[in-house]
């Protein structure tokens, strides 16, 4: 079951970093940056999950892969969050 939730991660993740990659590039702007980076960060960290999993163990340049992309990744799309919903606050007038 861990395997199959790790393989969807993966999949999920590279899914959705094309499209939102695809529409940084069309309308750049830094929260498409920073939500594109984030999702790049975070297929990379699952990405070294699963293929810890498939090998059975973990080794130290899988580990800190995992670790670093893992933690900055989630950053990253947070802080894109912040900055899509200040610049709506901005634009509906309530900031």
């Amino acid at each position: 079951m861990a395997m199959l939730l790790s393989l969807v991660a993966v999949a999920l993740s590279w899914a959705f970093f094309g499209p939102t990659f695809g529409r940084y590039r069309g309308r750049p702007s830094l929260h498409n940056a920073l939500y594109s980076l984030g999702l790049l960060l975070f297929a990379l960290a699952v990405s070294a999950e699963l293929l810890a999993k498939l090998l059975g163990a973990w080794n130290p340049l899988l580990y800190r892969l995992w670790y670093l992309t893992g933690a900055m990744g989630v950053a990253l799309l947070y802080l894109g969050v912040v900055l899509a919903d200040r610049s709506v606050q901005y634009a509906s007038g309530r900031a």
